[in-house]
């Protein structure tokens, strides 16, 4: 049963380590094009309108999902953290009283230790997501226009230079 649990968890985050690699990344590829243009009616000045389903996907808007996936993946972490703590702490303190309380807090015990696990396991595919989306960020960024005055919105031809530091 363990090698079966080990074994699903290990292909769900490969799937979501695989999905999240596009090909294609730029803002046109619309992959659940969504339009709703009633321009035929007459008199449709306020009934003209256009809806996407997807919103433009650039720079800030990867940079913002990888933020927001970092901040759940950390938050569950901390909850785990805390959660592991209190039942560590709970049961270290003394054992007195009556049968059914000390039932009630090996119970409760163990409860918050089942929750520590819980959401530390589910916090890795919240960071594994925001490790993603930050390539997608740094992938969307090199295939930006950039606004050259008097020429407007233009693709450059350049050479990017980078020394890692570190590692």
């Amino acid at each position: 049963m363990k090698k079966n649990i080990f074994l699903l968890t290990l292909v769900l985050t490969a799937q979501l380590a695989t999905k999240a690699q596009q090909n294609n990344l730029s803002p046109t590829a619309n992959t659940y094009p969504l339009q709703l243009n009633i321009s035929k009616v007459v008199n449709e000045s306020f009934l003209s309108r256009s809806y996407e389903g997807d919103p433009v996907k650039d720079y800030a808007y990867y940079n913002r999902q990888s933020r927001n996936m970092r901040i759940t993946g950390l938050s569950l972490l901390g909850v785990g953290l805390v959660s592991g703590g209190v039942a560590l702490l709970t049961s270290t303190n003394n054992n007195t009283g009556s049968y059914e309380s000390i039932e009630r807090k090996d119970r409760t015990i163990a409860t918050l230790f089942v929750v520590s696990a819980v959401t530390g396991i589910a916090s890795i595919p919240f960071m594994i997501m925001a490790h993603a989306k930050k390539n997608e960020a740094r992938a969307a960024l090199s295939n930006q226009k950039t606004f050259i005055p008097g020429r407007g919105n233009t693709h450059i031809t350049g050479i990017t230079l980078s020394i890692p530091l570190g590692k």
